[in-house]
């Protein structure tokens, strides 16, 4: 249990990152363009938030960054694919 408090001020920008985009993608819903901007930056917020991440842990890869970009891309796709 005391690992996962000590985790827990790692993941909150996290949760901020996918909160505000979540809010920010519905705000402006009105706004296909700045729907795929919001988007699209969530995703790079991410993959910055996961190498920072493990940096700060000393466990950085190229097998985790590309990883973290897979995932955002996929992630990305799939929304502008549903917004599209």
């Amino acid at each position: 249990m005391h690992k996962i408090i000590q985790q827990i001020p790692y993941y909150i920008p996290l949760v901020a990152i996918f909160v505000v985009g979540f809010f920010g993608f519905f705000a402006f819903s009105y706004d296909k363009t700045f729907q795929v901007g919001i988007v699209t930056a969530a995703g790079v917020a991410h993959v910055a938030w996961g190498i920072v991440y493990h940096v700060i842990h000393h466990d950085l890869t190229v097998t985790t960054v590309l990883e973290y970009i897979i995932f955002a891309a996929f992630g990305v796709a799939a929304v502008l694919a549903v917004i599209g």
